[in-house]
């Protein structure tokens, strides 16, 4: 037990010493809490240091997918005439099960409550598009999202886009 104190307190000299520099102490313990303070402040400062800078690359980050998001192609005439026949040929949807559907098809991407935005996912809480052009979108696709044509009926897609229109905020 006396050899450990021994090894223990030579050790803590030891880095003491080292880290002692140039600069005189009163005493080697207030020189070991002064040093730990000064560690942590400069600690806490390289952290809000990094949180600033991280911060403010979300914050480029978020612009430039806002300004990517308006630069997408906008859904053609053809392809919103064709969702305006979807919408009127479907009719009542509500015997179809909209939000079963997205949680089907969707949520991979959008998440559960559309704000995922996973593989370029746009985020539906804050989507703004009207009925027309989200039946368009899931029906012929649009950037990376894949066209649901073959894959819902008709009034699967009208249902789904009408879910859709639930998560925004």
């Amino acid at each position: 037990m006396k050899k450990i104190l021994l090894y223990t307190s030579l050790i803590v000299m030891t880095i003491l010493i080292a880290c002692s520099g140039d600069k005189p102490q009163s005493s080697g313990a207030s020189k070991a809490v002064k040093s730990a303070k000064s560690s942590s402040v400069e600690k806490k400062e390289t952290y809000k240091m990094k949180k600033t800078e991280s911060e403010s690359k979300k914050a480029v980050a978020s612009k430039s997918a806002e300004a990517e998001e308006d630069q997408t192609e906008p859904m053609t005439k053809e392809q919103l005439n064709k969702a305006k026949k979807l919408i009127k040929k479907a009719g009542d949807v509500s015997d179809v099960d909209g939000k079963k559907l997205f949680k089907m098809n969707c949520t991979s991407c959008h998440g559960l409550k559309g704000n995922l935005k996973i593989n370029g996912a746009k985020d539906l809480s804050k989507s703004k598009i009207n009925l027309e052009n989200a039946v368009a979108q899931v029906y012929f696709g649009k950037g990376l999202m894949t066209s649901y044509s073959q894959i819902l009926s008709e009034k699967e897609i009208v249902a789904v886009a009408k879910y859709t229109e639930t998560l925004r905020r």
